[in-house]
């Protein structure tokens, strides 16, 4: 074989070719770093969007804890309320047993003061 002397066809060919290769590669290389930011733009907006939405959340669970708050103290003045109305209702139940015995010894009374009267009316008779 003929030695290759510096300058010849085939020493100067092999730079261009690796220039080709490399001017080849540098364009799908720009387009996937052009992805990869549009991709980390993208997760930075949804980062960003999911912590505002974690913040809303937030506020409205706070809100929301704060109403639960507020109808569980109106659910025990409702129960106390409704214990007291259980008292009354059976005070009045009492009552209401207690008027109907009183009921019964005025009744009771009312026969004795006509029993009285007619023994008043009655001729006296001796014995």
């Amino acid at each position: 074989m003929p030695e290759e002397e510096a300058g010849s066809p085939q020493t100067s060919k092999f730079p261009e070719w690796a220039w080709k290769v490399m001017a080849m590669l540098v364009i799908p290389l720009i387009a996937w770093g052009v992805k990869l930011e549009v991709n980390n733009a993208v997760q930075d907006d949804r980062v960003a969007t999911l912590k505002t939405d974690k913040t809303d959340l937030t506020s409205k669970v706070s809100t929301l804890e704060g109403t639960v708050k507020v109808q569980g103290e109106r659910i025990a003045t409702l129960q106390s309320g409704l214990k007291e109305v259980q008292k009354m209702r059976e005070m009045i139940g009492a009552n209401t047993l207690e008027l109907a015995r009183t009921g019964v010894k005025i009744d009771e009374i009312f026969r004795e003061i006509r029993e009285i009267k007619e023994l008043l009316r009655a001729p006296y008779s001796a014995p």
